[in-house]
């Protein structure tokens, strides 16, 4: 009997032993999973994070990549449509008609039956001033192909301008042949992409004044890193802005007989 007793007490201090060994156990267990949570939270909240930056960032640069298509497509059709005028005329167009004394419409206008813009065309008095009561009205039609995509201008003003001086492509109202850019139609610059302040009202006869001393000033501010350019034979280049000085003055002028490569 004595020993009957002695065992069921062992039973019952071993149930109750293991009964708490398992209670703080699973207290243990418990607590480690709550510091393993604890420790891991921050880098999973991290690197949801650092996803969410990386999706952000991907959209960004796919919306700059289809900009600067854009950007150059609308080049890519201007330049077209001036070598088509060149192949009718043997000529360029002017940088704008009129005289010096009073200029009148833009080269963006000449070129607009070669933008597949007969009609808008033929609606100009053409000799009238761009600002002439009739012609101001003409400023908010402005063809897609002069809006920069990247420009928050709404008023008709374009960031497409021809370098303007005595040795570029475009000196004023004087026609220019290809023959006599002697540089070659490769290394010299028809049209450049200037930042929104440099814009100009597409259809006045005004662009972007070359200055040597000063080559790059207004030029881009839509992309980082540089801007667009247009060259005599059609291509265009995105031109960044570390660019040598020299190297653009002679991209800029048509027959400075300077030995010029486009940086790659």
């Amino acid at each position: 009997m004595a020993v009957r007793v002695y065992r069921l007490a062992c039973r019952h201090h071993f149930s109750t032993a293991f009964f708490l060994l398992f209670f703080v156990g699973g207290l243990f267990v418990a607590r480690l999973a709550a510091e393993d949570a604890a420790t891991k939270r921050p880098t999973t909240v991290f690197a949801v994070a650092l996803a969410d930056d990386d999706k952000e960032g991907a959209k960004a640069a796919a919306a700059e990549a289809r900009n600067k298509q854009k950007t150059t497509n609308n080049m890519k059709r201007i330049m077209l449509a001036m070598l088509n005028y060149h192949d009718t005329f043997n000529k360029l167009p002017a940088a704008y008609s009129g005289t010096a004394e009073k200029p009148l419409l833009s080269w963006r206008v000449a070129l607009l039956p070669y933008l597949e813009q007969q009609a808008l065309y033929n609606d100009f008095h053409r000799d009238e001033p761009w600002d002439s009561e009739y012609n101001k009205a003409l400023v908010a039609k402005m063809p897609d192909v002069y809006r920069a995509p990247t420009s928050v201008l709404k008023d008709g003003r374009t960031v497409y301008v021809t370098p303007r001086g005595d040795n570029t492509s475009f000196p004023g109202g004087k026609n220019i042949g290809l023959a006599h850019i002697t540089d070659g139609t490769s290394n010299t610059i028809a049209v450049v992409e200037v930042d929104d302040a440099a814009a100009v009202p597409w259809t006045k006869p005004d662009d972007w004044k070359f200055e040597p001393q000063d080559p790059k000033a207004e030029l881009g501010g839509h992309y980082l890193g540089g801007f667009h350019a247009a060259l005599c034979d059609g291509s265009v280049h995105f031109i960044a802005d570390t660019i040598a000085e020299p190297t653009l003055t002679a991209l800029f002028t048509r027959n400075g007989g300077e030995p010029v490569r486009l940086p790659d």
